[in-house]
């Protein structure tokens, strides 16, 4: 899929495809309205009348072509271009056509017979976009030669030229009021420029690659590109902040655009799919102050209704967390709490702390119940088995330690690793216990025995974080290595290592439906992740500072983070954006969201 444009009513879409045809579907119905053939090879791009009658297309021939958009008919022919057109643009008034094209030229079209009346020469390489500006006064191209050249579209006057890519400008696009230009360039940025003076006044950066398309919100508040690293990214303007990442096609996103209401996002993926996105997918929909310091650790009861959180300032909180008001707040620690569990019965935590202890408190009324002094001065990691028979804890002394939950026995100790142990899980079944180090191994062990299963060597600094897959056939470590590494427990090897977080990995867990992983960074974000592919899904951003937690409520449904800026924040774990997928092959697919 090459194009897609909105209707300026939002109720249709037109896309242009691989397949030499280029097709207007009804969005009310998703239902597909009209289609056509291009003469002589595919159409590059597509675009609508201002009065939405028309549907132009820019053609691989050397041609731009204008389709009745009701029923398909070919009106006319815009021929005169020596080489592959990539760029149709209509004035405002609809009366002219700007045209962009593989021959180096920018042409200027009447509309309603089809005559040339400019030919802006001025590129050295292959004009990849050209628009008309809001008032139809000045008209913007881009090229492969890595310039923007601002025309007057009267007399065909250079009156800017833009330089500071590295690389071809591939798209251009003007802000609503015509004060600014933005551009998707190959060298993997966009810019926003202001055409008067040809000043460059942001740019903005996150495509890992190529970035093939820009536009404008209606509002002009935000921005939206899509890259050859198969994301599109919304971006808002005054601050150059990526808004929001959509992910979910599989090879390049030729072309993404706002719906005139800005609501919507569509896509067009090099995978010959068109997606609809929300266009203000940020999963975030609360966030719990009360904390006075770090939120350390979260964990929920098994229905999803109460929250735990541990954090520095020596408590630990219980939430309701429909509502966000705290239930309780479980005070005695004399130093951070840096750990917290809720049994598999929801009747019951376990909080551990720097000041040397562990303790189990009534999650009803808060009560006290048991306390056990261990691991020398720090208690890093607690929590129960599956069954909540038994708790496995770590800390400062380098030891792994089991304990009968129901009397405070130590049951086994657990000895290898060199350094602290900064966690350890049981594994779902609870035959299995995962640790992470600062001696930068994680490990296996034998629950009954104590006896060490294996070690896992991977990661080139401390491992921070160890999480079992529901199934126990794998677990995921993070490191400060900046990776997360996915293992077999069979085997001890590496499935899979997830690279995308700046900084230090702090944590990692897995969905309950073992689907999904999330996780956490001084980076500033949480991430969401494929786990059987390892693709990240989506980055988590609003804490100001680092993110010391992420997990999933144990229903699945949300996802608790937790961070330096003493709030915690709870995200829906549904993927927000995408909110339908098309494919063009065949026009029964289109009444098929994905």
């Amino acid at each position: 899929m090459w194009s897609v444009c909105y209707a300026a009513n939002g109720r249709r879409l037109a896309s242009a495809a691989e397949d030499g045809s280029a097709r207007i579907w009804n969005l009310d119905s998703k239902t597909q309205q009209v289609s056509v053939s291009i003469p002589g090879g595919k159409a590059y791009s597509v675009a609508f009348t201002p009065d939405d009658t028309g549907l132009f297309t820019a053609n691989e021939d050397g041609t731009a072509s204008l389709w009745d958009a009701r029923n398909g008919t070919l009106i006319r022919h815009f021929a005169g271009h020596g080489a592959r057109v990539y760029s149709v643009h209509p004035s405002p008034d609809g009366s002219q056509l700007v045209t962009a094209s593989e021959d180096n030229t920018v042409r200027v079209w009447r509309v309603a017979d089809g005559r040339e009346l400019l030919r802006l020469t001025g590129h050295s390489g292959w004009v990849r976009s050209a628009a008309f500006s809001p008032d139809g006064q000045r008209i913007a191209s881009g090229s492969d030669d890595a310039t923007v050249i601002v025309w007057n579209s009267e007399d065909g006057r250079e009156l800017q030229r833009l330089r500071g890519h590295q690389n071809r400008v591939y798209a251009v696009a003007w802000s609503p009021d015509g004060q600014s230009l933005a551009t998707a360039s190959w060298d993997g940025s966009l810019g926003l420029w202001n055409p008067a003076t040809g000043a460059l006044l942001r740019s903005f950066k996150g495509h890992s690659t190529w970035v093939r398309s820009v536009q404008f919100s209606r509002d002009g508040q935000r921005l939206v590109s899509g890259g050859e690293d198969q994301t599109s990214r919304i971006w808002d303007v005054n601050t150059g902040a990526e808004l929001l990442q959509l992910k979910g096609h599989s090879l390049r996103v030729r072309w993404a655009v706002f719906s005139p209401d800005g609501q919507q996002v569509a896509t067009a993926g090099g995978d010959n799919t068109v997606r609809l996105w929300k266009a203000s997918g940020d999963p975030e929909n609360r966030c719990f102050e009360g904390h006075r310091s770090w939120v350390r650790a979260a964990a929920t009861t098994s229905d999803g209704k109460i929250l735990a959180t541990a954090a520095n300032d020596l408590s630990a909180r219980v939430w309701d967390l429909e509502t966000g008001q705290t239930l309780r707040v479980l005070l005695g620690h004399s130093a951070a709490v840096n750990t917290i569990d809720v049994s598999p019965n929801g009747r019951e935590v376990i909080t551990g702390s720097s000041d040397g202890t562990f303790r189990a408190w009534d999650l009803e009324t808060g009560a006290e119940r048991l306390r056990r002094t261990t691991h020398g001065s720090n208690v890093f990691s607690a929590s129960y088995s599956r069954d909540g028979a038994r708790w496995v804890t770590a800390g400062s002394d380098s030891m792994v330690r089991l304990w009968d939950a129901s009397t405070g026995t130590e049951i086994r100790t657990l000895t290898g690793h060199s350094k602290p142990v900064l966690a350890a899980a049981f594994s779902p079944d609870g035959s299995q216990v995962g640790s992470a180090s600062e001696d930068a191994t994680a490990r296996l062990w034998d629950a009954a025995t104590g006896s060490e299963r294996h070690t896992l060597r991977g990661h080139t600094a401390t491992v921070r974080s160890i999480a079992f897959s529901p199934d126990g056939t794998q677990v995921a470590t993070a490191g400060e290595d900046k990776l997360i590494r996915v293992w077999e427990t069979r085997t001890g090897s590496i499935v899979a290592t997830l690279r995308g977080h700046g900084d230090v990995v702090i944590s990692v867990a897995y969905s309950p439906d073992g689907t999904r992983l999330v996780s956490s960074s001084t980076d500033e974000t949480a991430r969401l992740w494929d786990a059987a592919s390892g693709r990240e899904l989506m980055v988590l951003r609003g804490h100001d500072g680092w993110v010391w937690t992420a997990r999933f409520s144990r229903d699945g449904r949300r996802i608790i983070t937790g961070g330096f800026d003493q709030r915690v924040r709870v995200w829906e774990a549904a993927l927000p954006a995408q909110s339908a997928s098309w494919a063009q092959q065949d026009a029964a697919e289109l009444n098929a969201p994905r």
